[in-house]
């Protein structure tokens, strides 16, 4: 049961980031400039990969972990803030 459960997510990541691959070779096409094209990287396997306090319990040396950089994207107001990517941080 748990084994099927990890290969939906797996399968459901994988579907995002082939859209998400998608969408950033049309913004090539479409020679969308420097700007945009460094905010919306490629995703490299690395940026998947999970952080040691999901998989590891009671793990020392947390606070050392960061974030893959595409969970900082996103139209947010700096001034009001996001309590979603606080909690992530």
């Amino acid at each position: 049961m748990a084994g099927r459960d990890i290969r939906r997510a797996e399968d459901k990541i994988t579907r995002h980031i082939r859209a998400y691959q998608r969408a950033r070779r049309a913004l090539e096409y479409v020679d969308a400039g420097n700007k945009v094209m460094d905010k919306y990287r490629p995703i490299h396997p690395q940026d998947l990969a999970l952080s040691g306090d999901v998989v590891e319990e009671q793990r020392l040396g947390q606070r050392n972990d960061t974030l893959a950089w595409f969970w900082c994207i996103g139209s947010i107001n700096q001034e009001q803030g996001n309590e979603w990517m606080d909690e992530c941080e």
